[in-house]
This record gives C-alpha cells, sequence and structure tokens, in this order.
C-alpha cells in the first residue's frame, strides 16, 4: 500500500496529470496509457463491487477507460482525475446491472392513479426517468415489505436492510 502524499506531492501529481491531459487532447494518444495505469486496479475494483463477477468487470473497466479516452476533452478537472475515471466506470456497471436484469422492472401501463407513465411525469412535474426510478424503488420496497423471505434472482443482493439500497 503506497504511503499518503503531502500536499506538494498531491499538487505535483495533479500538474502532471493535467500535462499528460493536455496531450492527449493535443493528439499524443498514447499519453493516455501513461494516465490511467495508476487507475487500473482502482476501476477494475469499483466495477467488481457492484457486478461481482470478474469478467463482467473486466469488460466493464475496459468500456470506462475507451469511454473516458473518448470524453477526455469533456474532464473539467473540476474533480481529481481518478474521481472522474472511477465514476465513469461505476456508472457503466451499474447500467450493466440494469441490463442484466430486466425482471426487476415489470412493466405496467397505468401504476398511479391510472396515469401512464408520461402522464405521471407530467403530473409531478418530473421527467419520465425520475418517474421508473421512483416506480422501482417503490416496487422493491413492497416486494421487501410483503415477501420478506421469497427467495429469488433478486433478492439475493437487493434489500431494504439498514443502510443497503440497491441504487
Amino acid at each position: 500500500m503506497a504511503a499518503s502524499t503531502g500536499p506538494l506531492e498531491h499538487a505535483a501529481q495533479q500538474d502532471y496529470e493535467q500535462r499528460l491531459i493536455q496531450r492527449i487532447r493535443d493528439g499524443e494518444h498514447e499519453a493516455f496509457y501513461v494516465l490511467i495505469r495508476p487507475y487500473e486496479k482502482r476501476v477494475y475494483a469499483a466495477a467488481l463491487a457492484l457486478l461481482r463477477n470478474d469478467a463482467d468487470a473486466e469488460d466493464c473497466a475496459q468500456e470506462a477507460m475507451l469511454k473516458a479516452f473518448k470524453s477526455i476533452r469533456q474532464f473539467r478537472s473540476e474533480a481529481k482525475f481518478s474521481t472522474w475515471l472511477i465514476q465513469i466506470a461505476v456508472n457503466e456497471a451499474r447500467m450493466r446491472r440494469r441490463k442484466q436484469r430486466p425482471d426487476l422492472i415489470e412493466p405496467i401501463e397505468k401504476d398511479m392513479e391510472q396515469l401512464s407513465i408520461e402522464e405521471t411525469a407530467k403530473a409531478l412535474g418530473i421527467s419520465t426517468a425520475s418517474v421508473k426510478t421512483r416506480l422501482m424503488r417503490a416496487r422493491l420496497m413492497l416486494r421487501d415489505l410483503l415477501a420478506p423471505g421469497l427467495g429469488g434472482p433478486w433478492s439475493r443482493d437487493l434489500s431494504f436492510a439498514k443502510g443497503v439500497k440497491p441504487w
């Protein structure tokens, strides 16, 4: 495990990363490998923590690296590069989990007051994506309240125990 760095070392590291990022933006694409090398294990670990599968975590980490490379011009240095990169990996892992678990969301045409998703979004003044998210959360909470012992592929790692949320 690496020793913690002081403020001077931290500033020097950020300056070095900024120079690498600028070189990449200027077309020196090989510098991207130098930039991401220190974070490869952390990106993989973040994906593995969410996906719990080595092969999926590897694919996710590679996809996150590719997305970071393609989006390097959008990196604004408001956060550390490592934070930005790991967040891309986390988002990618979450998307993969959603795609792997289509059984979590059952399509129901009318859920609230006999309104469609679009009508509900308009009535609440929120996006359709927010309505879908709230419906999924409500269904999961309802499932846990009504059938806490009921098994199924979705019950392994999704519960509403204290401090544990599926999102």
